[in-house]
């Protein structure tokens, strides 16, 4: 009983120290401060951070990456929205029916070519984002978006 309660001690001990150590870390990256002695660009976009880190980006890099995925979030979000619709739509009519039909056909169409249409858009600014990017950066970047543009992602994982 005393071990268990120790272990579970020592746990809890552990995780918050873990969590306010990384909260420490993002408030200081949040100010400008990367440890290192190094200005940091402030991102509203979070979800890059991982691409600046992995990539090594400089801020010129980071900072022109940034208003790249800024300039095409509302394209993404209307193609999201849209692609969102006609999945909708073709569940409804797949659940109306007991046969396939020609809406029901004209359906699939439209959700595959709205899939295309995302798919040639995120393609072009995978390659747009990548042209910001030294020969090194943009072919570890682009080896790692490539297969969710092209819809093959899930292929990797497979084999």
């Amino acid at each position: 009983m005393k071990k268990s309660f120790l272990l579970l001690l020592i746990a809890v001990l552990l995780g918050t120290l873990s969590f306010f150590g990384a909260r420490a870390w993002v408030t200081s990256r949040k100010h400008g401060h990367d440890g290192g002695g190094h200005h940091a660009v402030a991102s509203e976009w979070p979800e890059l951070q991982w691409l600046r880190g992995e990539l090594r980006l400089t801020d010129e890099q980071f900072q022109k990456v940034e208003a790249l995925h800024q300039r095409y979030m509302p394209t993404c979000e209307a193609m999201c929205a849209s692609i969102a619709a006609s999945r909708a739509k073709l569940e409804r009519l797949a659940a109306e029916s007991r046969q396939v039909t020609p809406e029901l056909t004209a359906a699939f169409q439209e959700r595959a070519d709205l899939d295309g249409v995302c798919r040639k858009a995120m393609l072009s600014h995978f390659y747009e984002t990548a042209a910001c990017m030294n020969d090194n950066q943009a072919a570890r970047y682009l080896e790692t978006v490539l297969p969710h543009a092209l819809g093959t992602a899930a292929d990797k994982h497979r084999d």
